[in-house]
């Protein structure tokens, strides 16, 4: 059964007139009893938001753990994630690729597909959420310890009162303030959105980013219709490939998953230039059994890697 402030110090007034004693509470005591019952209603307030951000950190970061996340990918922007020497193998790769079929290979890395701005601001309210109730736990045992000189029988309601309205009064303005400064704090470090996003909004995101790339680049535009994108999302460590009609037609689409997870499996290992030769290699060969390099062909899209 629970037990709030008002009831307690009812009681205890109750206590002392019966007994007509004002020493038979003990103060220690009897502030011990006012603080935690003053606490009470600040642990309800926070219990469902403790519970939230428990669940998302929990939950969401063994899904990332599932999928061996690399937090060094986290770290580089797209422009550095390879270096020159990558950068000339990649594009060598690609030429190689090419060089007997008239499909079209293009390589893309961008550092993030979304914003994910509903998790940046799910995120800030229930970290500082979290944050305010720990900051209120201290205030209330700072004035538990450092503001109860004095307190006797009389005056018991009213200690009773400070301590339930420094509950109030100090968390909901605590979470506001709080709130600004962890927002941008998730905005410049994007990894910490990720325990607040589900895995569908994550590979919806990217699977929309990677068409968008698609059409933004023309890879739709060449003369037969096959253009193949191989698309990087650094942030949320995803592959994605995309082929153009003419490809797809008579390919199974299964077949650019199983290179995608490959690919995805060499970028864990760190290994994500070779693992993206590798990719690419196996494209050309796919390529040229079934669209074989003609006479008047020509090299219609870039052949380095592209960037955001």
């Amino acid at each position: 059964m629970a037990v709030f402030p008002e009831e307690v110090a009812d009681l205890a007034e109750a206590e002392l007139r019966e007994t007509g004693n004002s020493n038979s509470i003990s103060r220690p005591s009897l502030r011990w009893l006012l603080f935690g019952c003053s606490t009470y209603s600040s642990v309800r307030l926070a219990a469902s938001v403790l519970a939230a951000l428990r669940s998302a950190l929990i939950w969401n970061w063994k899904n990332v753990a599932a999928r061996g996340h690399s937090t060094d990918m986290n770290k580089k922007k797209s422009t550095s994630f390879f270096t020159e020497e990558e950068n000339a193998r990649i594009r060598s790769a690609v030429e190689k690729a090419e060089a007997n079929t008239s499909g079209e290979i293009v390589t893309m890395v961008v550092d993030h597909s979304d914003s994910y701005r509903e998790a940046e601001i799910l995120g800030s309210v229930l970290t500082a959420a979290f944050c305010a109730f720990l900051l209120e736990i201290t205030i209330q045992i700072g004035l538990l310890w450092f503001s109860s000189s004095g307190w006797g029988a009389g005056s018991i309601l009213n200690a009773e009162i400070v301590l339930y309205g420094v509950s109030f009064w100090t968390y909901i303005p605590l979470v506001i303030i709080l709130f600004f400064p962890l927002r941008l704090l998730f905005r410049r470090r994007e990894v910490l959105k990720l325990p607040f996003v589900g895995r569908t909004r994550i590979e919806e995101a990217v699977r929309d980013r990677a068409v968008r790339a698609f059409f933004e680049k023309e890879l739709y535009r060449t003369r037969d219709e096959t253009g193949i994108l191989i698309f990087l999302s650094l942030l949320e460590h995803k592959v994605w490939i995309l082929a153009d009609r003419g490809i797809n037609n008579r390919l199974p689409h299964e077949q650019w998953q199983e290179l995608a997870r490959e690919l995805s499996l060499g970028m864990r290992e760190k290994r994500a230039c070779e693992a993206l030769c590798n990719v690419i290699g196996s494209c050309g060969e796919v390529l040229t059994q079934h669209f074989p390099r003609k006479a008047d062909d020509t090299n219609e899209l870039a052949d380095h890697v592209l960037h955001h």
